[in-house]
């Protein structure tokens, strides 16, 4: 399959107001594309529109909470109305929170599965036919997470919601190329990143832990711009998997392992 061609095309992002999503959409800018951006948070998604449009991007700035089918098919009504040719859609908008799985609440639990899996569903229902409709090569990214490969104490809404994520993406790629669209599904899974979405892994290390361990654990925090570039690289690459990082790797083989002896 021929790479995917960016310039002078958009690229739609969720959880543009911060962390990668963010970082996304100034690596979009950077090679040549218009953007549209959205997010919960109106503060943050005007900080990142007003941030491009200083780099004179077109930009279609729209607050979206993705739990919402309504509101992510406003947004992407929005989208094809602006754009005529969408190279990429990134489904990235994302929470984590911590409970105690035994004793779970099953409001927290709803709400990650919810932000984390159906907004992805949501996303998948509203772009992809669009993107089939114009038969364009176009990509659809998802984003799990290390959790889409990987268990832990505590998250297991989660890991559900990504593994969620990567089971949907997978069969959606599945289907496409038999269908033989030139639509194809990647997964983004990156292990822990400098977001929004890690300050309270990093609170609860202090807590445990202690400032140094915090220190530590922040140092070792991979920045978005460089996930950002390296999923753009992948997606014009149109791989399945984008992997930032395989240090899990060794934990999911030791997972599997019982499944393969």
């Amino acid at each position: 399959m021929e790479k995917l061609e960016f310039h002078g095309r958009a690229a739609v992002i969720t959880g543009a107001g911060s962390g990668i999503g963010r970082a996304l959409a100034h690596e979009a800018v950077s090679r040549g594309m218009a953007v549209a951006i959205a997010d919960v948070n109106a503060e943050g998604l005007e900080e990142t529109a007003e941030a491009l449009r200083q780099r004179q991007a077109k930009v279609v700035s729209q607050v979206v909470d993705v739990r919402s089918a309504e509101a992510v098919e406003a947004f992407a009504v929005a989208c094809f109305d602006a754009f005529p040719s969408i190279a990429a859609v990134y489904a990235n908008a994302g929470i984590i929170r911590y409970q105690d799985t035994p004793r779970l609440d099953l409001e927290k639990f709803k709400f990650t599965i919810d932000v984390n899996l159906y907004g992805v569903v949501h996303m998948l229902h509203s772009f992809v036919g669009r993107m089939m409709d114009r038969a364009e090569p176009a990509q659809f990214v998802a984003t799990g997470s290390q959790a889409s490969f990987v268990v832990a104490p505590e998250i297991a809404a989660y890991a559900a919601s990504k593994h969620g994520v990567w089971a949907l993406t997978e069969t959606l790629n599945m289907e496409l190329t038999k269908q033989d669209s030139p639509v194809r599904a990647s997964m983004l899974a990156p292990p822990r990143v400098a977001t929004g979405i890690v300050a309270t892994t990093v609170g609860r290390v202090r807590d445990a832990q202690g400032e140094a361990a915090a220190d530590d654990f922040f140092a070792s925090l991979m920045p978005p711009e460089f996930v950002a570039k390296l999923t753009m690289d992948k997606t014009e690459a149109r791989e399945l998997y984008i992997l930032p990082d395989m240090t899990y790797q060794g934990m999911f083989n030791d997972r599997i392992a019982p499944l393969v002896a």
